[in-house]
């Protein structure tokens, strides 16, 4: 079909065993927090974050999200449209600080994760959708953004893509 552009889904299962375990190299006891968490990607990341000996936090926007996110085994999980300070939201439920974020969203979730890092914490870069599209934006947000935490958090950055196969 011309112009398709679906997406198998084993990918959004690849993409999540992958970037969590090869990029966020999570470890029994950590923390993670995961963005758009009742996506098809960030539902799959909370799970094998699970099954690595993880504490799972779920960040969604609406209730019945965060409700089947904690169905199918996120500990936590955060209202980012609810919550009227999303940095504070963060630490209460991740009072050791977050070991591993993997990112789904960017904008003002990811600021606020950036915020509660620990130390020696893994960020996965996985999407941008709350961001606007232009290349400005993107090199402002860069420069400007949050990001220099994990400087000082002596954190690591590393991004993975989800593509769709060209038919």
């Amino acid at each position: 079909m011309s112009g398709d552009h679906s997406v198998d889904p084993r990918r959004y299962f690849v993409t999540a065993y992958f970037g969590l375990l090869e990029l966020g190299r999570p470890r029994p006891g950590d923390t993670i927090v995961v963005s758009a968490a009742s996506g098809a990607v960030g539902q799959l990341v909370g799970q094998i974050a699970k099954l690595a000996g993880c504490r799972a936090v779920a960040i969604a926007g609406s209730d019945d999200k965060l409700k089947w996110c904690c169905e199918i085994g996120f500990d936590a999980a955060i209202n980012y449209k609810k919550t009227a300070d999303l940095t504070a939201a963060v630490k209460e439920a991740c009072p050791r600080g977050v070991d591993i974020f993997f990112d789904n969203t960017a904008g003002p979730i990811h600021d606020a994760v950036m915020k509660n890092l620990s130390i020696g914490a893994r960020v996965v870069i996985c999407g941008r959708v709350a961001l606007p599209v232009s290349l400005a934006s993107l090199i402002w947000r860069a420069v400007h953004g949050s990001t220099h935490r994990h400087t000082c958090q002596r954190a690591r950055i590393s991004g993975i893509r989800l593509v769709a196969q060209a038919q």
